[in-house]
């Protein structure tokens, strides 16, 4: 199965600065819903309102996250209390999480630790509609999630201070503003991970060149890690490296298996562009004399 995923929540400049909306699907691939008067379940069955969840970064503790209800009339958090349970409340420390990871077998999913309980965020395993948060050892399929983002999937990416573009058959962080067809790159949702589609419908693939089928090889697992200004990206491929802008064209291919500011990305927004043709067949521009 795959999809491209869905809902624009910024209307301009980078998708997140601090925060990223997103939808979390459970081992039995129900979305984690919020429900009126703070109530939880693992019901829902489409990313819709109910289901979109706000990954807020601490400002103070780097790599310490809150989950933010997507109930509006309030802000609240997901809480886990001493018994275990999970309800949403105001942000206090019970609101605190750190995200896991998943290697072999849960490779591209992510798990929820509470930093004050330890506890994992998870599905309760007599009540698989109900969530629960008392699992304090090693992660299993109960306390896995699978992260959709929930952003328009055309985006323009970049890295330090330059954008991504397609450029003699790859793709190159070469441009200081991304403009046109060649600076546009569709994410893909493929059950958890995520692959990077061109304006010429071809995929990349781990080793830097486009394919037009979408293997193993052009499947991404996503990574958030906060700055001190926004949050960034890392894309890590099959066999556990991550994209980095590489040599002298700074073309994206996978390299190391450790992130490093070469290995982070942020995303933006692809506006909308077009051209502008008169009655007498000429284009507006920007330069004087274009035809």
């Amino acid at each position: 199965m795959s999809q491209t995923n869905g809902i624009n929540g910024h209307s301009k400049g980078t998708v997140s600065e601090m925060s990223w909306k997103v939808g979390l699907l459970n081992c039995h691939t129900k979305y984690l819903t919020a429900e009126s008067f703070g109530k939880l379940n693992i019901t829902g069955s489409n990313l819709k309102k109910k289901q979109i969840w706000t990954i807020e970064h601490d400002t103070v503790n780097e790599g310490v996250i809150y989950l933010k209800s997507p109930q509006t009339t309030d802000d609240t958090y997901i809480f886990k209390d001493r018994h275990g349970n999970v309800t949403l409340k105001e942000k206090e420390d019970e609101c605190k999480f750190v995200v896991e990871y998943g290697d072999g077998e849960y490779s591209g999913l992510w798990a929820f630790r509470n930093v004050k309980s330890n506890g994992l965020l998870g599905t309760d395993p007599e009540k698989k509609d109900e969530v629960k948060c008392f699992n304090e050892g090693k992660p299993t399929n109960l306390e896995y999630w699978t992260v959709q983002l929930s952003i328009h999937p055309q985006v323009n990416i970049q890295h330090d201070s330059r954008y991504v573009q397609l450029c003699n058959d790859e793709l190159q962080f070469s441009e200081t503003i991304p403009w046109g067809a060649p600076s546009l790159i569709v994410l893909e949702f493929h059950e958890g991970k995520y692959a990077l589609k061109t304006s010429d419908d071809r995929y990349l693939t781990n080793d830097g060149t486009l394919s037009e089928e979408c293997t193993d090889e052009s499947k991404f697992t996503l990574e958030i890690h906060s700055g001190k200004e926004r949050v960034r990206l890392a894309f890590k491929d099959c066999q556990q490296r991550y994209l980095k802008t590489a040599g002298h064209s700074r073309t994206m291919k996978a390299r190391n298996t450790a992130v490093t500011k070469d290995e982070l990305f942020v995303i933006e927004d692809c506006h909308p562009q077009v051209v502008f043709i008169s009655d007498a067949g000429k284009m507006i521009s920007v330069k004087q004399g274009t035809h």
